[in-house]
């Protein structure tokens, strides 16, 4: 409706409502937390935990016992001082808790360097919203998992405080919107992670609750820790020779349920078990057609799809090709990306952008495209060339640089193409 429109005129002596706030608030919804229309799964995702909603907000769940009731009153920003430590010394169970809690930030520790030194997936880097929540989720991550540790050995409440607020501000509303963009089989890595999602949300409050008890900082501990055993059991895997297309549902599995008995007691196995077989049948109910796009497998290395704009695409042969041309890694392996998007021709439209994005299953890829498209074609010609790809978009190329590309054998079976099997001895 347009401003000038009679029907929106206030009558003389009608005192005016005040609308900035609700502006405001849409135009900061519209473009930190955009597109949720598209994002196909999302009621699914949430009716799939509600069941539990009710348990959680009624329930402290600490790992020692099934549920305790939560006394709403306990809620207080004043601590007692609690040498955690001396309960370590005193009890055999403690002190093997805390010890695979101290294996498991080492872990972290490896797990944060290696974001830091090696590029994601370029899913997660596309879009403003994206990057902000790639970055919020290594800060918010790295606070709740090293501020908890470090707060429960020097016997910190400030240090555990700041964790648990890093937590629910940064690491939880990251982790949440960089679902969409899950590497396996969403099938399974969907309710999975808003599972995990939701209940160390759970934890990061519960020590609020629990006034930094002894179980409810160890709680949140072993909860934000699995995000990091994800990628660790990953690396075993892979390293003990397992197949690598089931390899990251599979360690999402192993961090969940390595953990959660000490994070939710003896009734977490069975609220996964719910969660994951309720999620399936909300989406055979409200999404019937969705099927089979939540049973493709996204690995970590799926920068291209087997088939892109309707040509099967053979990035090894593409890869082998440039470098027997340029004998230089970099410079073959970002021919050989900007080649598997535009195809024969020498530039990339942004229908093909948009395809790449969708490709990646991002829900509102689309517009994405459009925006990245726009700041990558400096020109203002209508198309990326090479140099514009390669200086714009160096975080798809590099990434497939330092991971390598997936690619599906004879054999059927998928593994990542580097470059340096392309090397001649």
């Amino acid at each position: 409706m347009k401003l000038s429109d009679p029907k929106t005129k206030h009558k003389r002596g009608e005192k005016s409502k005040p609308r900035y706030i609700s502006i405001f608030v849409k135009g900061f919804l519209s473009s930190l937390l955009p597109r949720y229309h598209s994002w196909p799964t999302i009621w699914v995702d949430f009716l799939s935990n509600a069941h539990l909603f009710v348990v959680w907000a009624k329930y402290v769940l600490d790992y020692d016992c099934i549920y305790k009731p939560r006394d709403w009153s306990n809620l207080s920003s004043t601590w007692p001082e609690t040498d955690y430590m001396e309960r370590v010394k005193q009890s055999p169970f403690d002190c093997f808790l805390f010890v695979v809690w101290t294996f498991q930030v080492l872990a972290t520790v490896g797990v944060v360097h290696f974001h830091l030194t090696t590029p994601n997936h370029p899913k997660f880097y596309v879009g403003r919203c994206n990057r902000l929540a790639i970055v919020c989720h290594i800060i918010g991550g790295s606070f709740s998992n090293f501020g908890g540790y470090l707060g429960f050995v020097f016997g910190s409440a400030t240090t555990i405080k700041v964790a648990s607020i890093a937590g629910i501000c940064l690491h939880i509303p990251s982790a949440l919107w960089q679902s969409r963009n899950l590497h396996g089989r969403r099938e399974i890595m969907q309710p999975l992670y808003y599972f995990l999602d939701f209940f160390l949300l759970v934890k990061y409050i519960d020590v609020w609750f629990e006034k930094g008890s002894f179980t409810s900082v160890v709680a949140m501990g072993y909860a934000v820790n699995m995000f990091a055993l994800v990628r660790v059991f990953f690396k075993w895997i892979l390293l003990i020779g397992m197949h690598y297309e089931t390899s990251y549902d599979l360690s999402l599995m192993l961090a969940v349920v390595a953990n959660l008995p000490v994070v939710l007691g003896p009734s977490g196995c069975i609220q996964l078990v719910s969660v994951v077989f309720l999620w399936n049948i909300l989406l055979n109910v409200f999404l019937p057609g969705h099927r089979s796009l939540m049973q493709v497998n996204r690995t970590v290395a799926d920068v291209f799809p087997d088939e892109f704009n309707g040509k099967p695409v053979n990035f090894a042969a593409l890869l082998r090709k440039y470098y027997e041309m340029y004998r230089d890694e970099r410079e073959a392996v970002a021919r050989a990306t900007f080649h598997a998007i535009a195809g024969d021709n020498s530039t990339i439209e942004v229908d093909e952008v948009e395809a790449l994005f969708i490709g990646w299953g991002l829900p509102d890829g689309k517009s994405v495209a459009h925006e990245v498209f726009a700041n990558c074609d400096e020109n203002d010609d209508g198309a990326i060339d090479f140099e514009e790809f390669r200086e714009s978009l160096s975080f798809i190329w590099e990434r497939i640089h330092f991971v390598g590309e997936s690619e599906t054998n004879e054999d059927g079976s998928v593994k990542p193409t580097q470059i340096q099997e392309m090397k001649e001895d």
